[in-house]
């Protein structure tokens, strides 16, 4: 999330009025900006985790005979992406065009107010990424968008998985290898740049035909169902990882050198004053694909007792409570960015120091508007949807009750 927060403020910056233009070019070219461009893979770790959380809950939950509820599958779902969701689209729709001033006031009002007050039905319906992908309500709700559409679909291919493992596995690979040929084609035909710093591809482009939309985003999260299944095998001792010290440690080299190729490698075959096609295209098919294979070694390590000092650092129980907060600041650290960008009276200076003393401004704010919009939503639906499914049960258990004394009084 930190990474997100820091390439949204980078972007801020580069479509702001800014006094050393020139210095952009020079900066863009940097290893510093690829690090930082690179961020949007955070996504992509977003995307493998959580599909692989949700395969590894439902393959638990067939094991232990626990019946699959389609309804109460989707509703919880939805309660729990759309409660916070809502109040920021309502805020946005709403109270946003007072909030500031200034000359560039009114295009903060056109790009993010008006949006929101004319489709924020389709925001709420996440169908924006195709619906109304030009103007978009909350611009940073593409991501579930492609999310809540994958998970749709999730319960045909958890089931399918569970009954016929090894023809779904099949399936599911092919279907990553989809996803890459489809982003491949998509980027070859539109001449798309891999990175929004490479100014000499189509930049503009980059987002309407590859990166808001589900079938060439959707690779990572195919990756996490399948990561999902084989640690519910780890965890039924019915798979074991057994892998030797120095097996380990290659393996963990690998790993390393894989992520520094995904969020660096970039930094020269995309990038040149002549459009490299193939280099940007090859990049932009198998980068989030890549990552997500790295990502999952994580997870698996770690599963297995591989990880070390790292599974340690990663299971320390402070991110039970950073993690509640997240999301809500997914949804607000963009709006509230844009908010202090626009209402801003004179031009900026581009420099490291300048965007790093306005990421912890903005992190810290979006924490607090976060802390309170938990309060108000997550929680409290936390609560109704707890209440509503135990009230659900109990009258079932009494029903079943009811019929089973009625038979044994017969």
């Amino acid at each position: 999330m930190v990474w997100v927060v820091y390439i949204h403020v980078l972007i801020s910056q580069m479509h702001n009025s800014i006094t050393n233009t020139k210095y952009l070019i020079e900066w863009a070219k940097n290893f510093y900006s690829t690090f930082l461009v690179s961020g949007t893979l955070s996504v992509d770790t977003f995307f493998t985790v959580g599909s692989a959380l949700m395969s590894y809950s439902f393959m638990k939950a067939k094991r232990k005979n626990v019946r699959f509820n389609l309804l109460r599958y989707y509703l919880h779902r939805y309660l729990r992406l759309t409660a916070p969701f809502a109040i920021v689209v309502l805020v946005s729709a709403t109270l946003l065009k007072y909030m500031g001033s200034g000359p560039r006031w009114p295009l903060f009002d056109q790009n993010f107010q008006q949006p929101c007050a004319n489709n924020w039905w389709s925001a709420l319906l996440y169908v924006q990424n195709y619906v109304n992908l030009n103007d978009m309500c909350v611009q940073q709700s593409w991501y579930l968008d492609i999310e809540f559409q994958l998970y749709l679909i999730s319960p045909v291919l958890l089931h399918a998985f569970w009954n016929y493992p090894r023809v779904c596995l099949s399936f599911l690979v092919l279907c990553v290898l989809g996803f890459v040929g489809v982003s491949f084609y998509v980027a070859w035909v539109y001449n798309l740049s891999a990175l929004r710093t490479n100014f000499y591809g189509n930049v503009n482009n980059y987002q309407t035909y590859y990166y808001f939309l589900t079938h060439t985003r959707g690779a990572p999260w195919f990756v996490g169902v399948i990561l999902g299944y084989y640690i519910f095998k780890l965890k039924q001792i019915e798979f074991r990882l057994k892998l030797n010290k120095i097996l380990v440690w290659i393996i963990w080299g690998v790993y390393f050198e894989t992520m520094l190729a995904c969020s660096l490698g970039g930094y020269s075959t995309p990038r040149g004053e002549e459009y490299d096609r193939f280099g940007n295209a090859f990049h932009i098919a198998l980068v989030r694909p890549v990552w997500s294979l790295a990502i999952s070694w994580i997870i698996l390590a770690c599963t297995s007792d591989y990880g070390g000092p790292i599974n340690w650092v990663l299971s320390l129980p402070i991110y039970q409570v950073l993690n509640r907060f997240t999301y809500s600041i997914y949804l607000t650290h963009f709006t509230i960015l844009n908010v202090i960008a626009f209402d801003k009276k004179r031009p900026d200076y581009l420099s490291n120091f300048n965007m790093a003393y306005d990421f912890w401004g903005i992190l810290w704010f979006s924490a607090g508007i976060s802390y309170l919009l938990v309060l108000m939503t997550e929680y409290p639906i936390a609560v109704v949807e707890k209440m509503l499914f135990e009230s659900s049960g109990k009258r079932k258990r009494n029903l079943e009750s009811g019929v089973h004394n009625a038979a044994l009084e017969e």
